[in-house]
């Protein structure tokens, strides 16, 4: 923009709306008024369209002369203002002439960028604080728009909290500390649910030696975040809390460079780009403006929209990877498939893809979409990310996909205009027309090559006006061209325009497109063999395949498929992915189901949707096998010879391949149960379970389950159907829906009295147990153990016996009966040295280290422990296997010799780091405080035992609970265990006072065994879960756990991997 003459107009929006002139300020303004100048301030010296003006001012409910009405505001605000040329109209909008330095949200963020990229502290705290200076306020206060309430405001308030934020980092590294509290607790109470201000609370109050005010604060968050959000306190506040549990305090000179969070991979997810991108100059630097700080638009979102074929996906990707630079937190891709065959992927689904990538530590995502699109936000706040959002159907699919970072760029592309998405976030519209006439031409020759074109140049402009200007159509025509060396132009002209009017318009989204014909003449060119493969290939569930997939559906070897599929690539019907993967572009998935419903019979479909059931489900039986190998099998009749399932050498192979296709298996079994193919979907549902459950897709797993259950209901045995509702209630038990999976448990015992199934009945016992282990009743767990090892000792079921033993010793060790438990262990431990039972065997030692070490026997622990390691190794689980070398660790830690605790600490590091862990950043700061572990430990011996500094945290003024709340609050210490988030558990419980059957009231006591009945905690067996994880908190902070004469019967330190993960 030019430089202003004149006053100077200066507009505040952050805080009550204020205009100044020449810094005089001009007098109120009217509701709507303000609401004018406030959207044309946060766009300034750039046109606001009327229609987004309108929708900016009076939200939905437009009048009916709206533009006249906004005209006589302008005209009012001309008046208003004093000077002529400040207000400009045009037929396409109005423009506000201010200078965006002289509009303070602008300035704010212009500030807060160039304060990260300074090039040092000193400059960094300057602009920081510049910036936190033009804060007034609420942005908007008193402005009424929806619009800005709910889209620019929650930006703004973002930034200025994460400055907030970052300029309180910088006091606690420079030791200025005694001003934060008041000014944090002001913050935490205006902001509750923010962890991040809470988490330098904590850390504030630590530095001030003020441990047990912190602690209180970290159970206020907590509390707060349970009960209004139904979550668990993030990573950084738990190790916070494990810290001021051990009584560590870092020096504030080591905060700046502590790595508080997790190793995190950046995602880089965008598709393959094209090798010779061609023509798009304009629109190309249409969006490097959009990045470039001195000519940026407000809008961080572009939708590039046009017709299907014009190429917005190519040019989509192309710009994306040119652009990669800019942010370095990663890129994001997804195909929302909202045009074509497939149904298009709900906000939700592609919410949860986006959280699981971005803070896979974040724990079970949401399952509403509001919540999860708030924690969404939350997560890519304060990152610099680049998102493609291709093949978008309408707004909605979009508005809840928009990041909250104003680092961020959305890249939607769409044959829709998306209207409402550009008058709710002021996004950019960059509308592809088909390419001209010139690089149309141009990328014909970039493809065939100058010479090929010279010797026919008459014959090429027929060829490109058939493709009108579509560079899909280019494409195709140009591959068809360049894969027959000695087919001339013209010939190549004249077949082309054979086929013209043969076929009716392509009628796909609604304009009607004459592609059809330039699909027809290159699908007709094909052989015969290769048009089959084309036309299966829209049977496909998902937008990808791999050879063996296609060798199934086309009933030939995957050397001969693969052939095929070369032609195709060379014909530009199938493009190459990642991974040695096929898919097709929408539009021509879109011609070949036409084509497939036009030339192939009913059930010829069916029978090739029954092949690809067929590859999938031999390939999932075959990973599951992996997977799991002790897992009973259903039986599964010979595969016909045609069909070739995925090869899996090993388990990572095997948990690549479902990580790449459990999406398509979920839909498959959608497809095949609605296709009537009721036991192929029962199957393939069945083989999933393992991944399913090692990969926490507990609501995919439920989903398939009830397929499952409704497919065994119409072809099914009763004993089928029985192992769905039992796989089912084994969801609904991940998923915290304890009555409903007992309902599903129970109905499967129910089918078994039917038709019996020892083994299945005695499985469900186990699986009762495991679920009443979940809610703290470890006697309820101990007679369903029982009742299983009953059931498999009655068929002499080797497996279930052992792992039936394993489970008895684990849930008599929960209740103080060690020397039983050991017993059973070691019984268990026989059973499975003599089957073979590898798994098994690593999961009883783990579970014999437990008891030994409960026993205060460490040597046989420590034995236990390290063969227990080993197994996990040789099973190849690597979770497993760093998960026991951190107890092995802690056995070493607590024998005295730190050497070896180190080497066990940086080997489950090393695991942990390969594996992306979250758990990674917890061992790497036990490395490094290994050094100081044993003052530490000196340190809390010398402190009260645990019951004194339960008394101490609640200061004499105990919370007194109803049974309800008591319940639920130990319920949810009992759950963060077996999230592996047992670390603030004891704060679960640390507040709640028990009833005596008098009524009277009774602190629950750690100082000795407590007398049964003594309260209802004790009664319900949640006393054991709650001393549990009072155990583990000091484990993970590194402190000796409280002596045997301490603490109650029922105490444990870990979960074992036998009881995490019981029978299938």
């Amino acid at each position: 923009m030019p430089e202003l003459s004149g006053p100077r107009l200066s507009i505040g929006v952050l805080g009550p709306l204020e205009v100044r002139l020449d810094g005089e300020p001009l007098g109120p303004l009217s509701s709507r008024l303000r609401s004018v100048v406030a959207a044309l301030a946060m766009s300034a010296g750039t046109t606001v369209s009327t229609e987004r003006l309108a929708a900016i001012v009076w939200d939905e409910r437009l009048p009916d002369n709206a533009r006249r009405t906004l005209q006589t505001y302008v005209s009012r605000l001309r008046t208003y203002i004093g000077v002529e040329d400040r207000l400009v109209t045009a037929p396409s909008g109005v423009r506000l002439e201010v200078d965006a330095e002289d509009v303070d949200a602008l300035r704010f963020e212009r500030l807060l960028d160039r304060a990260s990229r300074a090039a040092d502290d000193d400059e960094e705290q300057a602009l920081l604080a510049e910036a936190i200076g033009l804060w007034r306020g609420t942005p908007f206060a008193d402005v009424e728009s929806r619009w800005l309430e709910e889209t620019e405001a929650p930006q703004l308030t973002e930034r200025y909290l994460a400055s907030l934020e970052h300029r309180i980092d910088f006091d606690i590294a420079a030791g200025r500390t005694d001003h934060l509290v008041g000014e944090l607790r002001r913050l935490a109470s205006s902001h509750p649910l923010r962890e991040p201000l809470w988490a330098r609370l904590l850390r504030t109050l630590q530095l001030n030696g003020r441990q047990a005010e912190a602690l209180d604060s970290y159970e206020a968050i907590r509390v707060r975040l349970a009960e209004e959000l139904g979550t668990d306190p993030g990573p950084e506040l738990q190790r916070l809390h494990r810290e001021l549990l051990a009584g560590q305090s870092p020096e504030p000179g080591e905060l700046r460079s502590r790595i508080a969070a997790a190793p995190v991979t950046v995602p880089r997810q965008l598709p393959i780009d094209v090798d010779r991108f061609s023509g798009r100059a304009p629109e190309m630097k249409e969006l490097a403006d959009l990045l470039n700080p001195e000519t940026a638009r407000r809008s961080k979102v572009a939708v590039v929209s046009g017709m299907a074929g014009v190429g917005k996906t190519t040019l989509a990707v192309h710009f994306a990877h040119e652009s990669v630079q800019w942010f370095p937190d990663g890129q994001l891709y997804i195909d929302l498939a909202g045009f074509g065959p497939r149904p298009p992927i709900p906000a939700d689904e592609a919410l949860r893809r986006f959280i699981e990538t971005l803070a896979p530590a974040s724990g079970p995502v949401p399952d509403d979409t509001e919540t999860r699109a708030g924690l969404y936000r939350s997560v890519t706040a304060g990152k610099r990310l680049l998102l493609v959002l291709d093949n978008a159907s309408d707004a909605d699919q979009v508005a809840a996909l928009l990041p909250g970072g104003s680092g961020c760029f959305t890249l939607v592309t769409s044959r829709n205009r998306l209207d409402g998405l550009l008058a709710r976030t002021g996004a950019h519209r960059i509308a592809l027309e088909p390419v001209t006439h010139i690089e149309a031409r141009q990328m014909v020759i970039d493809r065939l090559g100058p010479d090929r074109v010279a010797s026919d140049a008459d014959a090429l402009d027929p060829i490109v006006r058939r493709c009108a200007g579509l560079p899909l159509a280019l494409a195709v025509v140009s591959a068809r061209a360049a894969s027959t060396a000695d087919l001339r132009l013209p010939k190549l002209a004249a077949d082309l325009e054979a086929e013209s009017g043969s076929l009716d318009g392509l009628d796909l989204d609604g304009d009607a497109l004459d592609i059809r014909s330039v699909f027809s003449w290159s699908y007709s060119a094909l052989e015969d063999e290769a048009a089959r493969v084309f036309r299966l290939l829209a049977t496909l569930p998902g937008a990808e395949c791999t050879v063996e997939a296609a060798a199934s559906l086309a009933e030939v070897p995957p050397r001969r498929v693969r052939s095929v599929l070369a032609k195709l690539i060379r014909a530009n019907l199938v493009s190459e992915r990642p991974g040695d993967r096929f898919g097709l572009h929408d539009l021509l998935c879109a011609y070949a189901v036409e084509t497939a419903a036009d030339r192939t019979a009913g059930h010829d479909r069916t029978a090739a949707l029954s092949r690809l059931c067929e590859h999938y489900l031999r390939s999932a039986y075959n990973g599951d096998v992996l997977l799991d190998p002790q897992r009973d099998r259903i039986a599964l009749p010979e595969p016909p010879q045609s069909i070739t399932p995925f090869p899996m050498p090993d388990r990572d192979a095997a948990m690549d391949w479902f990580a790449r296709e459990h999406r398509s298996l979920v839909r498959l079994v959608q497809e095949a149960s609605a296709s009537g193919l009721h036991r192929q979907a029962w199957r393939i549902a069945w083989a999933m379970i393992s991944y399913l459950d090692l990969s926490n897709r507990w609501r995919d797993w439920e989903q398939v389950q009830r397929l499952a259950a409704q497919a065994a209901a119409l072809e099914g045995t009763r004993s089928e159907l029985a192992l769905s509702r039992r796989l089912l209630g084994r969801a609904l038990t991940r998923l915290a829906r304890y009555a409903d999976a007992a309902e599903q448990f129970l109905s499967a015992l129910d089918h078994y009295a039917v038709e019996p199934d020892p083994v299945g009945e005695a499985i469900t016992h186990v699986n009762l147990g495991w679920l009443y282990e979940q809610q703290g009743d470890f006697r309820s767990a101990l007679g369903h153990n029982r009742s299983a090892l009953k059931g498999f000792e009655s068929v002499d079921h080797l497996v279930g016996q052992s792992r039936a033993y394993n489970a008895i010793g684990w849930d008599l060790a929960q209740l103080g009966e060690l020397e039983e438990a050991r017993e059973l262990c070691e019984r268990s431990l026989e059973f499975q040295v003599r089957i073979d039972d590898r798994r098994g065997q690593a999961e009883t030692l783990d579970s014999l280290g437990y008891v030994h070490r409960r026993l205060g026997e460490l040597a046989r622990a420590i034995g236990y422990q390290d063969r227990a390691c080993t197994g996990f190794a040789d099973l190849g689980d690597r979770y497993n296997e760093a998960d026991s070398y951190v107890v092995l660790g802690e056995m070493h830690l607590e024998s005295g010799d730190s050497g070896r605790a180190r080497d066990c600490y940086e080997h489950a590091l090393s695991i942990l780091t390969e594996l992306e862990h979250p758990e990674a950043a917890a061992v790497a700061e036990r490395v490094e405080r290994l050094a100081g572990s044993l003052r530490a430990r000196a340190h809390a011996a010398r402190r009260p035992p645990a019951s004194g500094r339960l008394r101490a945290t609640t200061r004499g003024r105990p919370s007194v609970l109803p049974w309800s709340r008591v319940k639920r609050r130990t319920q949810s210490a009992q759950n963060s265990r077996h999230c592996g988030s047992a670390a603030w558990a004891p704060s679960s419980c640390q507040r709640i006072q028990c009833f005596q059957p008098s009524g009277r009231r009774s602190a629950c006591s750690t100082s000795k065994k407590p007398e049964r009945p003594r309260c209802a905690l004790h009664q319900s067996g949640l006393w054991n879960a709650w001393k549990s994880h009072f155990q583990a908190s000091a484990r993970c902070s590194g402190t000796s756990p409280p002596s045997s004469s301490a603490r109650p019967s029922g105490t444990i330190a870990r979960t074992p991997p036998g009881a995490r993960n019981r029978w299938m």
